[in-house]
């Protein structure tokens, strides 16, 4: 078994490509794979996106695709792993980036409101604890929302399409007891139709205020009991890298990196800590809220984009660390890279293009 608590046992993979185009075309043919299989087997799909160059030119690739006009979007959720805490209609959120890229040409083919789940701002949270908690609420409310596909068969029918909506679980209720208090913004199964001329970012603002009590995490993320982490199990995780190795708002040297990892060194002594407040980020803006490592590896496939000269050395220290097991990866190496500790349930890419990777590593 893995030192890491909820860590995946798949071998992280090197997918390389010469460009950026040629990676975002192989890495959306991937995703909407997934998802297409996913749906024929479950009611619903759930994506974490990932901002960044790469990222953002990924998730514009993906937009543009043929194929998204076969997809059930109403069926699919889409997360983030972190956000800059900063007012809602800053440059400099991710999910702004992302709903220009591919969240608000998706409203054309079904996508629906309600399914894209963003961290709070601060212009609508009190404070980066509040916002912190209110993302762990909300993934703890959707945790097993993706029951199997059910489908009755009248007699005398030869077909019927896949049931299940937008995908809610038996006796799901959005902000139920001991919520969040998010106002409903989670489900939007009755959101009216929208077209792409009329999409503007007011559609995506949050609809949620100050939540009421709290997890009684202090802060430093929020926990649920039993067996299972308080998230969705995500069919795809997209994570972008810094040129330091850190992914989400995990950075190196931060106690944060081995929150809920069960680790000796964990801050929580093994607590399953879902989100954090980073307050010091070294690189700015300061205020962020993440999705710790174990959340990340609640994910069936988790893919690396890459790309950049500057990120040569942090993708050689990810691609060493992909060549040790599970049980040989400590504390000093996610401290140093906290990307080694990324591991998909099902599978492991990580797509680079050339440039970021140093000459002994490439094709």
């Amino acid at each position: 078994m893995p030192k890491i608590q909820n860590m995946g046992a798949s071998t992280p993979v090197l997918v390389a490509h010469p460009t950026r185009d040629s990676l975002a075309a192989d890495a959306v043919t991937r995703i909407l794979d997934i998802i297409e299989h996913v749906l024929s087997e479950r009611t619903i799909a759930h994506i974490s996106l990932t901002g960044g160059t790469m990222g953002i030119a990924t998730l514009k690739a993906w937009a543009e695709n043929e194929r998204v006009k076969d997809i059930d979007w109403s069926r699919v959720h889409f997360w983030f792993s972190d956000e800059r805490y900063v007012p809602e209609r800053s440059p400099e959120r991710n999910d702004g980036q992302a709903i220009e890229a591919l969240l608000a040409p998706l409203l054309s083919h079904g996508l629906v409101v309600g399914n894209v789940h963003r961290m709070g701002p601060s212009d609508i949270f009190t404070g980066l604890e509040a916002a912190a908690e209110h993302y762990a609420f909300e993934m703890r409310d959707y945790a097993g929302s993706a029951p199997a596909v059910s489908v009755q068969m009248p007699e005398g029918a030869t077909e019927l399409p896949l049931a299940g909506g937008h995908g809610g679980g038996a006796g799901h209720e959005h902000g139920g007891s001991g919520g969040c208090g998010c106002g409903g913004c989670g489900c939007g199964s009755s959101a009216p139709e929208q077209s792409l001329e009329e999409t503007t970012l007011d559609e995506f603002d949050a609809e949620a205020a100050e939540p009421a009590g709290g997890c009684g995490c202090g802060g430093g993320g929020c926990g649920g009991g039993g067996g299972q982490w308080p998230a969705p199990v995500f069919d795809i995780t997209l994570l972008g890298m810094g040129p330091d190795g850190h992914i989400a708002s995990l950075f190196p040297g931060r106690k944060q990196v081995l929150l809920g990892t069960g680790l000796p060194e964990d801050p929580v002594e093994g607590g399953k800590a879902v989100t954090v407040m980073v307050s010091d980020s070294p690189k700015p803006p300061a205020e962020r809220v993440s999705v710790t490592l174990p959340i990340i590896n609640n994910s069936r496939n988790v893919f690396f984009l890459i790309t950049g000269e500057d990120k040569q050395d942090a993708t050689s220290r990810l691609l060493a660390g992909a060549k040790l097991d599970a049980e040989d990866l400590n504390a000093e190496l996610l401290l140093e890279t906290p990307a080694v500790g990324a591991r998909g349930k099902k599978q492991t890419l990580i797509f680079a293009t050339e440039e970021s990777l140093a000459p002994e590593n490439r094709p």
